[in-house]
């Protein structure tokens, strides 16, 4: 398979506050969750919030990416035609 070339980072993290945020390494993603559970920690004389649970990091496996652009042809309303796949992110240049 051809490498198509992704811009996007290999890591994520999730927390209930901010949503999701994707890193350059594990170690960051990693770190962005060790400091989302700690400011629920800080919060929690007031008691656990109730999605502390979903705060998480890890890998992005797959994604949406482009795999071809060329010109329309004419007549169609719109100036290029696209074409995205889902693709394992191993597969894709970084």
């Amino acid at each position: 398979m051809k490498k198509v070339k992704c811009l996007n980072s290999k890591f994520f993290s999730y927390d209930h506050e901010d949503g999701i945020a994707f890193h350059e390494t594990a170690e960051e993603a990693k770190a962005r969750a060790e400091k989302c559970f700690q400011y629920d920690i800080d919060d929690a004389p007031e008691g656990w919030h109730e999605e502390v649970e979903n705060i998480c990091w890890g890998t992005v496996n797959q994604k949406i990416t482009e795999t071809s652009r060329k010109k329309a042809e004419g007549g169609k309303g719109y100036d290029e035609e696209v074409d995205y796949k889902l693709l394992n992110v191993n597969d894709l240049e970084m």
